[in-house]
């Protein structure tokens, strides 16, 4: 619902998130609904009498050992450790990024909710809740006492309840949910559009089930459960209703997305564990501490494609199957470190990992190829090795968790002491193999309660990338924030600062370079502490530009070059098309779906979405100021483009604001077994077909043409076909055009290095070029033309753009060197001369940052750029 910016924007962002589960509507708490029967917030609490441990992050874990002031979990990786504090009656849940969640324990039912999140620099955002026969959030407060929120839930009669967020800012924007005989029934958000929801109550289970949802688009969801779920023995409730059919409404011009789920048979094994012999009131994971292997399945289907799933007794994904009308099949397959066939009680604590990803793709004549991606995982959760579907091999050493000289101890060995990327039939400390570094150290918390772990070094190649960090003696609101980064390479250093100013409502952040040879250039941007929205930005040339919004945070105006006299004012209006009359919507657009105006420069521009923000339409005002349709989108039922149109006019040279010719340019476009485009028709009637074949890694394109516009039914004409090879980087091994007799005409061919590279090129002809040498930022270093002729580069060392040459040689085929060209950088990499054939050319920068305002040219002659700005910040030339 939210996304909460808190202390100053420094953290920590927290998204309250409002979800609905069937299994909560029963009952009604003695007439206390909070948010409705079956909603609430996503926060972290504990329920004592289900042992059930849930995280604001959406993960649940039973509670298998609460025996000791350290609890177990069923969850087994050593990233998360949950202590039990009996002097403050709280829980703590420590998280391997640094985060704590506090928890505070409700004494009557030893259910506890969330109290206090903390970054790992000491910032904090605390929560209130009210105490009735359910806890109810009420406030949510930050470390500098901002309220953050408010929620009024309008008691006695809890019909509705308003929540405000940031209700002490002149920002403050209201939510209110409507609820009606304790069920929510709709949404009003700060724009005053309305979210509504239906319910289907089902009498013998006295469950609520969620039926449909209607956007203020207009678009809507709706669901059907005509499919029974069997529920293990002993179970409380009779065997619940399941989804049978999902459908999104999105637009009037498009057919529904129509999603069927498969019935199960009363038999069936499914989530809850039916057919196995457990106990329902067992509040552990009964299923998970079976004694043998089980597996359940779904199945859906969506247009011409099926999707079947299998999961084991974990409810991990261990295979999903998509399988079009034809045939065809993509299979992912997953393999984990657990044994499923032992309970959960006797897992390693890797058990929840995945050890390897496969994907096979078959077709219905047997032919298949399979891709497989392999990992290795440390007790601690961390990837200590991948080996992707090409062969490159990742591999990651962690600093103990009891420390090093380069990093303090931490107990989930949560810091990265070196990665090293290995090529394909390479080896670990190979020569050619990519290696990071990295240190640590650490520095105060803000809220002065102990220290926490930074970075403090990054390591690639000869360069080091340094940080330092806002100290004690700095504004309270910065400490522990990146004060600067400094890059080093030799005895030179780069640098990049960042200074704060506060204002009461807003910070400034400024971004400031100063260069190794003392050069320096500086942008800022204006942040709203409230949202974190962008207010103002003013890039290296000293150009302006603001910003403003709606209360859904979406941008209203857009200014730039503010305060000039080449200012351009961008407005944008949004609207759900169910608010607007009929009359102001163009014949033939849905009505359903939203409309966002743009202005700027005089121009309108009207583009019209469905309701899930694709575009449908565009309409942009002509001369006349008349909106004309320039643009149309059409999709299927699998929401994939089908017919992509634009549209051009000429107008009379009369007053008619008719136009007197209307030109149409059209592609249509149809999808493969595979979902991936296989033929575009062009609205000359020419159509590029597309041909995939994952067995072999090749793709195959052909033109037809036609010869007679006037009758494309008659005189077609098949174009000689091309095919492109790939390796598994999917670059191109070989290019080969055909002949109409399907004779190879001409061929290329490429090969790579076992990091992906481009190592050579042979031409039809049969001439080779290679590139002999890549530089750490995967610059060509040296290669080799198809005349034997070397050449080798060199590089600005503070640039990883290709473009940054310094020097360009060549090694004839009789070995006598010569400079094809030099070129000098400053630290800011700006060109300041270039040298070809003896002959300079310097470049001054006294105005622009982007582009020099004067050349000096060999001639020793002066050019002058014109002053005069684009919006984007770069000269008019």
């Amino acid at each position: 619902m939210f996304t909460l910016a808190t202390n100053t924007g420094f953290g920590p962002d927290f998204t309250l998130t409002l979800k609905f589960t069937p299994l909560s509507t029963r009952g009604d708490n003695n007439g206390v609904y909070g948010l409705g029967r079956g909603w609430q917030f996503q926060l972290s609490q504990y329920l004592a009498a289900e042992k059930s441990l849930a995280l604001s992050s959406g993960a649940t874990y039973v509670v298998t050992n609460d025996y000791y002031d350290s609890w177990e979990l069923s969850h087994k990786v050593k990233d998360i450790e949950v202590v039990y504090s009996k002097d403050n009656e709280s829980i703590y849940i420590y998280h391997k990024d640094g985060t704590t969640e506090e928890l505070s324990i409700d004494i009557g039912t030893n259910n506890a909710y969330l109290f206090r999140l903390v970054t790992p620099s000491g910032r904090a955002i605390y929560f209130e809740y009210i105490q009735k026969e359910i806890y109810m959030l009420e406030k949510v407060f930050d470390q500098e006492g901002n309220l953050l929120l408010s929620i009024d839930y309008g008691f006695p009669s809890q019909e509705v309840l308003t929540i405000s967020v940031n209700p002490d800012s002149l920002e403050s924007r209201k939510t209110t949910l409507n609820v009606s005989a304790g069920v929510l029934m709709s949404i009003t958000q700060a724009d005053d559009s309305q979210i509504s929801f239906d319910y289907m109550a089902d009498t013998s289970s006295d469950l609520l089930f969620l039926q449909k949802i209607i956007y203020p688009s207009g678009a809507s969801e709706s669901i059907e459960y005509d499919n029974i779920i069997s529920l293990p023995a002993g179970a409380t409730l009779p065997p619940l209703l399941a989804i049978s059919r999902h459908t999104k409404t999105i637009s009037n011009n498009q057919p529904q997305i129509v999603t069927d789920f498969k019935e199960q048979k009363i038999d069936d094994n499914n989530y809850w564990g039916n057919n196995v012999n457990v106990d329902w009131a067992d509040p552990n994971d009964n299923l998970a501490e079976y004694s043998g292997t089980y597996e359940y399945t779904s199945e859906t289907t969506c247009g011409d494609k099926t999707i079947y799933y299998r999961y084991n007794k974990f409810h991990q994904p261990i295979e999903k199957k998509e399988e079009n009308a034809s045939g065809y099949l993509k299979i992912t397959t997953y393999q984990y470190f657990g044994d499923a066939s032992q309970p959960q009680s006797d897992q390693e604590s890797r058990y929840e990992l995945a050890k390897s990803k496969s994907i096979l793709f078959q077709s219905p004549e047997g032919r298949s190829q399979n891709f497989l991606e392999t990992y290795e995982f440390d007790d601690w959760g961390n990837l200590i090795k991948k080996v992707d579907i090409s062969g490159v091999a990742t591999e990651c050493v962690y600093f103990n968790e009891k420390g090093e000289d380069s990093c303090p101890a931490n107990r989930f060995r949560a810091f990265i002491k070196s990665r090293e990327i290995i090529p394909i039939d390479g080896v670990t400390g190979g020569e050619g193999n990519k290696k990071f570094a990295y240190t640590y150290y650490t520095i105060d918390k803000v809220d002065n309660s102990g220290t926490f772990i930074v970075p403090l070094t990054i390591t690639y190649s000869d360069y080091t990338l340094l940080f330092s960090y806002y100290d004690k003696q700095s504004d309270e609101k910065v400490r522990s924030e990146v004060e600067s980064k400094t890059v080093q390479q030799g005895e030179h250093s780069t640098s990049v600062s960042f200074t704060y100013t506060f204002n009461q409502n807003s910070f400034t952040k400024m971004t400031t370079v100063n260069s190794f040879d003392d050069l320096n250039a500086s942008k800022s941007e204006e942040i709203s502490m409230w949202f974190g929205n962008k207010l103002s930005e003013t890039d290296v040339n000293g150009i302006k530009s603001t910003y403003t919004y709606n209360v859904l945070d979406l941008p209203i105006s857009q200014t730039k070059a503010a305060g000039t006299d080449y200012e351009i004012l961008t407005t944008y209006q949004y609207d759900n098309l169910t608010d607007l009359n009929v009359s102001e919507i163009p014949k033939g657009e849905s009505t359903v779906g939203t409309r966002t105006t743009i202005a700027s420069n005089g121009i309108t521009q009207c583009i019209y979405y469905d309701g899930v923000q694709k575009a449908e339409s565009c309409y942009q005002s002509d001369n006349n100021s008349i909106l004309r349709k320039v643009s149309n989108c059409q999709y299927d039922n699998q929401e994939r483009l089908l017919t992509k149109s634009s549209y051009d006019y000429e107008l009379s040279e009369d007053s008619s604001t008719e136009p007197q010719s209307t030109y149409i340019n059209s592609t249509q476009y149809q999808y493969g077994v595979w979902g991936e485009i296989c033929q575009e028709r062009y609205h000359d009637g020419t159509i590029l077909l597309r041909e995939l074949d994952p067995f072999i890694l090749q793709m195959r394109t052909q033109t037809v043409r036609r010869d007679d516009v006037s009758s494309p039914a008659k005189n077609t004409a098949l174009l000689p076909a091309s095919i492109i090879k790939f390796d598994v980087f999917l670059n191109p091994t070989q290019q080969q055009q055909l002949t109409l007799a399907e004779a190879v005409y001409s061929e290329t061919l490429f090969s790579y290095d076992g990091l992906g590279r481009k190592t050579s090129t042979t031409t039809p002809t049969k001439s080779t070029a290679t590139i002999d040498a890549y530089d750490a930022f995967d610059r060509i270093l040296q290669a080799t033309n198809v005349n034997d002729e070397q050449y080798t580069a060199a590089y600005h060392p503070f640039s990883q753009s290709q473009y940054a040459i310094t020097s360009l040689d060549i090694l004839d085929t009789h070995e006598t060197p010569y400079n094809l060209g030099m070129q000098m950088f400053n630290g800011l990499s700006q060109i300041t001369q270039r040298s070809v054939a003896g002959r300079d050319t310097s470049f001054l920068y006294t105005k622009e940052y982007n582009q020099p305002d004067t050349i000096l040219t060999p001639q020793h002659n002066e050019e002058e750029k014109p002053a005069i700005n684009s919006m984007t910040g770069k000269p008019l030339v």
